[in-house]
């Protein structure tokens, strides 16, 4: 097999750390959330010691849901705190953090897709580990290419149905939003009519407080 493209890399791309790299690049859209924490065993709200806004999670709601939707990653949180550095112990746990939110948002749309999205990062952990094995060049690539590709394939499937969800939910607010046109349109003359007399109510209302601050300004002059 030809290595020169894995070994341009020069080993960065792997490592303990590189089990998180993908999750960096799925949510790098997203908002992110301040680098600095008070220390790796701070149990509270996470302090912003940046121009960044303060995060919308603690690190007991994150490990918490870690360890309930994603035993996996919670034990490589776990890991990362034993044998590796403070920082990025901190840079995993808001990496983790950004999946929670990213989590939060799509169960807006659906449960489904929630699921669907947190099962995409759990299969791209595993791509990744493929392409560190390709990288060794010590198996079948034959053999781990089609791993690769059969990943891919549910993968592909599991963002489809992301988006099928999503358009779903766009009908049912196009649905929602017809129905309330046709409700105003039905009932044109009512509503041009309370408008009106809403505006008109307002008007001289305010007309009639002014008057009564003018014949005051008039008996203070008297």
């Amino acid at each position: 097999m030809k290595m020169s493209e894995y070994e341009e890399n020069d080993g960065a791309r792997f490592g303990v750390a590189r089990v998180m790299m993908v999750v960096v690049l799925l949510v790098a859209v997203f908002v992110v959330l301040p680098s600095a924490m008070a220390d790796e065993h701070e149990e509270e709200e996470w302090e912003d010691e940046s121009e960044h806004e303060e995060p919308e999670y603690t690190m007991d709601q994150v490990l918490e849901f870690l360890e309930a939707k994603w035993p996996a990653g919670y034990e490589l949180l776990d890991e990362i705190k034993r044998e590796e550095s403070a920082a990025e112990y901190v840079e995993a746990v808001e990496m983790a953090a950004r999946v929670m939110e990213e989590y939060h948002a799509h169960a807006e749309v659906s449960e489904k897709a929630a699921e669907a999205f947190l099962s995409v990062m759990k299969l791209e952990m595993e791509l990744d580990e493929l392409w560190e094995r390709v990288w060794e060049g010590e198996e079948d690539d034959g053999k781990l290419m089609k791993e690769i590709r059969e990943l891919h394939g549910k993968i592909f499937d599991l963002q489809i149905g992301i988006d099928e969800e999503e358009l779903s939910l766009l009908k049912r607010e196009v649905k929602e939003l017809e129905g309330m046109l046709a409700d105003r349109r039905k009932n044109r003359d009512r509503i041009i009519t309370e408008d009106v007399e809403e505006m008109l109510g307002e008007i001289l209302e305010e007309r009639e407080e002014d008057e009564e601050e003018e014949d005051e300004e008039d008996e203070e002059e008297d």
